[in-house]
């Protein structure tokens, strides 16, 4: 009988080898009489040292083939895993959790602030000088934020090394209003719900305007009807945002967004190349815009705004974006101009 009771108040791991030591050093007693002699003498002669030698080498044969042969024993000794409890809402690599709330992804600002002397009505125009990569995606993702897909074509080299560009510019109405935040009153901002279904207007494959849902108060979601539908819409959710404020000294401010794209689709689950079903009918994709601003006056000395704006489209699998790597990118020149007097 093994004092097993003072054994368990030790650790599981401790408790376990005690045990096991135990009851070789009793099986071996029993097998090797030689060996309690030679535990008992105090000069062993050399058989008792060769059975103490034939005995280690069978118990240690012993433990190997019970540790082998039961997985419980073998496994008892190792600590249990930890579960996984990473979040989601955590960056890992060149990926991007499209699922998590926008309030968890970051202190991101509220909203882009742009000048106080943007505010009203502006005419931009908008010119794509450069597509590259996966054209369909580049077509989509355009299409998804307002813009004519057809408008753009993949910048090709001639034999003299000039790009050629056969993209076809955009003009619509954009306005600024003045922000609902307290603390957002040095500036302006763009009204996307009006921008976006101005820019939509342009596109013959709608008879009726889409209906747009955006406010001031959040300004991180903006939905609207496509395809002529009341039960079929197109979602953009502002994920990430980076601000850089306008400066009196430099003139220059602009934003980096990374927007979540969510698009009704018909028949059911989908899966296009570049996007990724969310579990229902819908197909989700992601974009990156920046844009790059700079204040200036043209030749009779009217106040314009001159930017830059890249987009980048990314792949999406299982609701994380791959933003290391973008399926397309599209760059673009934009000029805002007052529109004339009416």
């Amino acid at each position: 009988n093994l004092p097993c009771h003072n054994i368990m108040k030790r650790p599981f791991n401790t408790a376990l080898s005690v045990w096991l030591s135990v009851c070789l050093l009793s099986t071996s007693i029993q097998k090797f009489p030689s060996f309690a002699h030679a535990l008992s003498s105090s000069s062993p002669n050399t058989n008792s040292r060769r059975d103490f030698v034939s005995m280690v080498s069978s118990s240690a044969a012993i433990v190997g083939i019970s540790a082998t042969a039961s997985p419980w024993i073998a496994n008892a000794a190792m600590p249990m895993p930890l579960p996984n409890t990473e979040p989601r809402n955590v960056d890992v690599g060149g990926g991007f959790d499209l699922l998590r709330a926008a309030s968890t992804t970051n202190n991101m600002p509220f909203d882009v602030l742009y000048p106080p002397s943007m505010e009203g009505l502006w005419v931009c125009s908008r010119i794509p000088t450069s597509v590259e990569g996966d054209l369909f995606q580049a077509q989509e993702v355009w299409k998804a934020l307002g813009g004519i897909g057809s408008s753009l074509a993949l910048t090709t080299t001639n034999s003299k090394g000039t790009n050629t560009n056969n993209n076809k510019p955009e003009t619509y109405l954009t306005r600024f209003l003045k922000p609902v935040q307290p603390d957002m009153q040095a500036g302006v901002v763009n009204d996307r719900g009006f921008e976006l279904l101005q820019r939509r207007k342009q596109s013959s494959q709608e008879a009726l305007p889409p209906q747009v849902t955006w406010t001031a108060d959040q300004p991180n979601a903006l939905k609207y009807s496509i395809n002529n539908s009341n039960d079929k819409f197109i979602t953009l959710t502002v994920k990430s945002r980076t601000v850089e404020l306008p400066l009196e000294t430099t003139g220059g401010f602009g934003f980096n967004e990374l927007i979540c794209i969510e698009e009704d689709r018909e028949g059911g689950l989908v899966s296009l190349a570049g996007g990724s079903s969310n579990g229902s009918n819908k197909l989700v994709r992601a974009a990156q815009i920046k844009r790059r601003f700079r204040r200036s006056f043209d030749e009779q000395g009217n106040r314009v705004v001159e930017g830059l704006e890249i987009i980048k489209s990314y792949r999406v699998l299982d609701g994380v974006a791959g933003t290391e790597f973008p399926t397309s990118t599209v760059k673009s020149q934009l000029r805002f101009v007052r529109p004339p007097p009416a």
